[in-house]
C-alpha cells in the first residue's frame, strides 16, 4: 500500500515546484535563508543529543542500569568481590557485567613494524551478550573465548587500515598472543564512565597474565571495576535500588567508611552524575542562541515571501475573478512555504552533517593532545530518528509560520481594487505595521546575539593575560594509569622512589604530587552556613613539596613537613579567601577546625589544626580566584598526578623523563600521560573561553547579516511600493534630501524599537551571565569583565548603527533618482 497526497494536494505541489523553478532567485535565497538557520539548529541538537539525550548503542537500552558506588557523596570504583556480592545478592537483574577503565598497553601486531600504544577495557566474558551487541566484522567474544579480543571501529580503522583479513591477526601483549575475533559496529563506543571508547575490549580473566603483580580480580583491595546490570523483565528501577542498598550493608568499607550503592539508567556520558553541571548550564544558552538565529532567519523569509506574494498579486486577483476559492489560494501559497522548508531541511541537514564531522575530528585529535591522555573522547555524531524528527519539525513549523500569514493576507485581497490599480493598493496598512514589527524583533534579535558575543570575545581577550596565580609556564604533568584507592605499602613506598628519581634529573627542579593537578579535575565541597549562606570549598591532597613546586607563597605560617605527609597528620593549610571568611581579620594559624565540619579533613576521626595560610590561587578555573581552598597532606601512590618543576621549558624535559620512566620500570612508559601544564590543561582552559566566544560570534555576524538583508529589503520594499509618491513629490519640488528624510524616517522607525527592546534583552543576558559566574562548578567565561562591559556594549551599538544605516541608506538613495514622468506613468 503506497501513500497518496489528495490530488488537489498533489497538483498544488506540482505548480509551487514550476513556479519556484522560474524565479531561481527567491527560491535560492529562500532555501539558503532556511538552510542556515534549519542547519545550525540541527547541528546544535545533533552534538547536545550525542551527548544528553542518545542511548548506548545496545539491545534495549532502558533496561540497562549502572551500578553506581558512592563514600562520603564521591564516587569510587568496585573490587571484583563487590561485583561478585552484588551479582549473587540480587535478583533484580538478569545478568551483571564488570568492565574496567582504559587501561594503555604496548601492542605489537602482525604485519607491524614497531609496536604501539593501544587502550584496552577488561571486560566480563559475557559483555557482549548481555548488552546485545554483534560485531560488524567476524564475531564477538564469550565464555570460551579466552585468548582473543574485540577490536572498535575506530581501532580497525586507525590501526589496520580498515583490512577486510583482520579477523584472525594476532596481537601481542607482554608475550600474550591475542586473536582478533571481530569489529565492533561505527555507533558502538563502549559502555562510557570514563566517555572515551577502548581500541579494544579483552576478556578480564587474561588481566592476571597481561598485568603479572597486581591482581584486580582475587586482590579486595584493587578497585578497579564498574558495573552495569540488565533488569529482569517487569522489574522496576525501584526495586534495583531496594536490592542495591541492603548489598551495601554488606560490603567492606573504605577507609573505615562505609560504601552506599545505587542505579542509574545507563549513558555513556552519564549527565546524571553531576560532573556535567557545567554542560547542562551552557547547553540551553546554545540552544537558545541558535534558536534566535533561526527566528532571524524566519523574519527575512517572512518579508521576502510576503513580497513575492505582492508581486503576484495581479495574478491572485485574476485567480480569484475566474471562480478560485479563496481557501484553495491561500492552500496553494501554503504548499510553497511548505516546500520551500523541506528543500531547506534537507540542505540544511547536509550542511549540519558536514559541520559536525570536521568537529568531531577536531575534538578527537586536540583533547589527547591538550590532556595528553591518548585516549579520546568518543562522540556518535550519525544523523538518528531524533535528529531527523527535529529537522522535520523545524522545517514544517518554520514553513507553516513563515508562509501562513502572507498566504492568509494574500488570498483576502481586494480583487476589483488589484484589477483596476495593481499591486500598490492591496498592501494593507496592518500588513505593513506586522513588517516594521518583524524587522524590530530581527535588529532586537541581532543585539542581544552582538552583546552576547562581545562580552565573550572581551572574556577571550582576558583570558590571554590571566595569572593562575603560580609558576604554570615551568611545570610538567605526569600522570600513570592505575587502579584507584587500595594501595598497600610496598605501592607507597614504590611511588616515593620514582619521586626520588624524577628529582634526581638535571632538568628537572623539584617534584610534587597531588590528588588532583591544577585545571584536571577538582573536589569541590558545596554546604551551607549557620546563617543560611550556599559556600563551596575546593580541598586537595598534596605532598610537602606541592607549594614550593609551583610557587605558590605561603603568606603566614607554614606548609607541610615530609613527616607530616607520611603520616596523613590532621593539619591543613586554608587559602587567603577561605582564612578570611572562616576568621575575618584574625589569624587562624594554630586554629583548630572543629565548629567548622566541612574543614574536618579526610580522616573524621580526629580533629584538624590549620598551620598556613596559602597565596589565592585560580586552580580550579583559569577564569576566576577560587572561593575557598584547603589543602591537606597525602603520601603519594601509584596513581597520584605528580608536579615537575622544570629549569627550562617542560616540553625540553619530557625526552629525559620518560626515560627515567623506563629505567624505574619498563612498562612505565606505556602507562604514563605527560604533558607541559601551561600547553596542555592552561590551554584547553583557554578554549573553554574561546569556543562559546566563537560560536557566539559567528552567530551574532550571521544575525547582524540577516538582520541587515532583512532591512535592505524592507526600505526597498517601501521604495517599489511608494515609487509613484516620491515622483509626485519630486514633480511638486521636493528635495532629493528630503525624500531621503522621508524615506529613511519612516524604514529606520522599527530599527530603533528593536534597538530599545534589544538593550533590554542584553540586560537580561547580562543578569544571567552574572548568576552563572557564581555557580561553583561554572567557570567564568568574561573572566572577570563582568556581565555587564559599558565600553562592549557601545562598541556593539556603533557596529549595529553602522550596518543598519548601511542596509537602509543603500536603497533609499535609490528613491532619490526616480524620474517624477517615468513614475507618474507607471501605473
Amino acid at each position: 500500500m503506497t501513500l497518496q497526497l489528495p490530488s488537489g494536494l498533489a497538483q498544488d505541489f506540482r505548480f509551487t515546484s514550476r513556479q519556484l523553478l522560474r524565479a531561481p532567485g527567491f527560491t535560492l535565497a529562500a532555501v539558503a535563508t532556511l538552510a542556515l538557520g534549519i542547519g545550525i539548529n540541527t547541528a546544535a541538537f545533533t552534538i547536545y543529543e550525542s551527548i544528553a539525550l542518545k542511548p548506548l548503542a545496545v539491545r534495549d537500552p532502558a533496561s540497562l542500569l549502572r551500578i553506581v558506588a558512592t563514600r562520603d557523596a564521591g564516587r569510587v570504583r568496585l573490587s571484583y568481590a563487590d561485583v561478585t556480592e552484588i551479582r549473587t545478592g540480587t535478583r533484580a537483574f538478569t545478568s551483571l557485567i564488570a568492565t574496567s577503565g582504559p587501561e594503555p598497553f604496548e601492542a605489537a601486531r602482525s604485519g607491524a613494524t614497531a609496536p604501539e600504544i593501544l587502550a584496552a577495557r577488561f571486560v566480563s566474558p559475557e559483555f557482549f551478550t548481555t548488552l546485545g551487541v554483534t560485531a560488524a566484522l567476524g564475531r564477538t567474544f564469550g565464555p570460551g573465548d579466552p585468548q582473543s579480543v574485540v577490536l572498535s571501529d575506530e581501532a580497525w580503522r586507525q590501526r589496520f587500515q580498515g583490512a577486510s583479513d583482520v579477523v584472525g591477526r594476532t596481537l601481542t601483549i607482554r608475550g600474550t598472543t591475542l586473536v582478533v575475533l571481530g569489529v565492533t559496529g561505527l555507533a558502538f563506543g563502549g559502555t562510557g564512565a570514563p566517555a572515551a571508547a577502548p581500541d579494544l575490549w579483552i576478556p578480564l580473566d587474561l588481566e592476571p597474565t597481561l598485568r603479572p603483580g597486581v591482581d584486580w580480580i582475587h586482590d579486595a583491595a584493587q578497585r578497579p571495576w564498574e558495573a552495569l546490570g540488565r533488569l529482569a523483565p517487569g522489574v522496576s528501577l525501584a526495586r534495583a535500588r531496594a536490592e542495591l542498598a541492603v548489598v551495601a550493608t554488606r560490603l567492606p568499607p573504605i577507609d573505615k567508611r562505609p560504601v552506599t550503592l545505587d542505579a542509574q539508567r545507563a549513558s555513556f556520558f552519564q549527565t546524571d552524575s553531576g560532573e556535567f553541571s557545567t554542560f547542562g548550564a551552557v547547553s540551553p544558552v546554545v540552544l537558545v542562541a541558535v534558536a534566535l538565529l533561526l527566528v532571524i532567519a524566519c523574519v527575512n523569509l517572512v518579508n521576502l515571501v510576503a513580497a513575492r506574494n505582492a508581486s503576484r498579486a495581479r495574478e491572485i486577483g485574476v485567480r480569484l475573478a475566474l471562480g478560485a476559492s479563496r481557501a484553495r489560494l491561500a492552500r496553494l501559497l501554503c504548499a510553497e512555504s511548505v516546500l520551500l522548508g523541506f528543500l531547506g531541511g534537507v540542505v540544511g541537514l547536509v550542511a549540519s552533517w558536514e559541520l559536525t564531522g570536521p568537529l568531531r575530528q577536531w575534538i578527537r585529535v586536540t583533547l589527547p593532545r591538550l590532556t595528553g591522555n591518548p585516549a579520546g573522547l568518543f562522540l556518535d555524531f550519525s544523523i538518528d530518528w531524533r535528529v531527523l524528527a527535529y529537522t522535520l519539525s523545524l522545517a514544517i513549523g518554520v514553513a507553516l509560520i513563515v508562509g501562513l500569514a502572507p498566504a492568509r493576507a494574500s488570498a483576502r485581497a481586494d480583487v476589483n481594487a488589484v484589477l483596476k490599480q495593481g499591486t500598490s493598493s492591496t498592501e494593507a496598512p496592518g500588513l505593513w505595521r506586522r513588517r516594521h514589527w518583524l524587522v524590530t524583533f530581527q535588529v532586537a534579535g541581532c543585539l542581544a546575539l552582538l552583546t552576547a558575543a562581545g562580552l565573550l570575545l572581551a572574556g577571550v581577550r582576558r583570558s590571554r593575560v590571566a595569572d593562575p596565580g603560580f609558576d604554570a609556564a615551568h611545570t610538567l604533568v605526569l600522570s600513570l594509569d592505575a587502579p584507584a584507592g587500595g594501595y598497600s605499602t610496598a605501592g607507597a613506598a614504590e611511588a616515593a622512589n620514582l619521586v626520588r628519581r624524577l628529582r634526581s634529573l638535571p632538568g628537572v627542579r623539584n617534584v610534587a604530587w597531588a590528588s588532583h593537578a591544577p585545571y584536571m579535575g577538582h573536589a569541590l565541597l558545596t554546604y551551607s552556613e549557620p546563617g543560611g549562606a550556599v559556600r563551596t570549598l575546593a580541598t586537595n591532597r598534596v605532598s610537602d613539596s606541592y607549594f614550593e613546586t609551583l610557587d605558590i607563597p605561603i603568606l603566614a605560617g607554614r606548609g607541610f613537613t615530609p613527616g607530616e605527609v607520611a603520616r596523613h597528620s590532621p593539619v591543613l593549610v586554608l587559602s587567603e579567601a577561605a582564612a578570611r571568611r572562616y576568621w575575618p581579620g584574625e589569624s587562624p594559624v594554630g586554629r583548630s577546625v572543629d565548629r567548622f565540619p566541612w574543614l574536618a579533613g579526610p580522616d573524621y576521626s580526629q580533629a584538624y589544626t590549620v598551620i598556613g595560610v596559602a597565596k589565592d590561587v585560580r586552580g580550579t578555573f583559569l577564569s576566576k580566584v577560587d572561593e575557598g581552598f584547603a589543602y591537606y597532606p597525602g603520601a603519594p601512590s601509584p596513581g597520584s598526578t605528580f608536579l615537575l618543576r622544570t629549569r627550562a621549558s617542560p616540553a625540553a624535559a619530557v625526552r629525559e623523563v620518560v626515560h627515567a620512566l623506563a629505567e624505574f620500570a619498563p612498562g612505565l612508559p606505556a602507562r604514563a600521560h605527560l604533558v607541559p601544564l601551561e600547553d596542555g590543561p592552561v590551554a584547553l582552559q583557554r578554549l573553554m573561553a574561546s569556543l562559546p566566544a566563537a560560536t557566539a560570534g559567528g552567530l551574532a555576524l550571521l544575525g547582524l547579516l540577516l538582520a541587515a538583508v532583512g532591512l535592505y529589503g524592507l526600505v526597498a520594499q517601501v521604495v517599489a511600493r511608494r515609487t509613484r509618491d516620491i515622483g509626485i513629490h519630486m514633480a511638486l519640488g521636493a528635495q532629493r534630501r528630503q525624500v531621503l528624510t522621508l524615506i529613511l524616517r519612516t524604514t529606520l522607525r522599527p530599527a530603533m524599537r528593536g534597538v530599545a527592546l534589544g538593550s533590554c534583552g542584553a540586560a537580561g543576558l547580562s543578569v544571567l551571565l552574572a548568576k552563572a559566574v557564581v555557580i561553583p562548578d561554572m567557570p567564568d567565561f568574561t573572566y572577570g569583565a563582568g556581565a555587564f562591559a559599558p565600553a562592549v556594549f557601545a562598541a556593539v551599538l556603533a557596529v549595529l548603527a553602522a550596518v543598519i544605516g548601511i542596509a537602509a541608506l543603500v536603497p533609499a538613495r535609490r528613491a532619490t533618482r526616480v524620474d517624477p514622468m517615468q513614475a507618474l506613468r507607471q501605473d
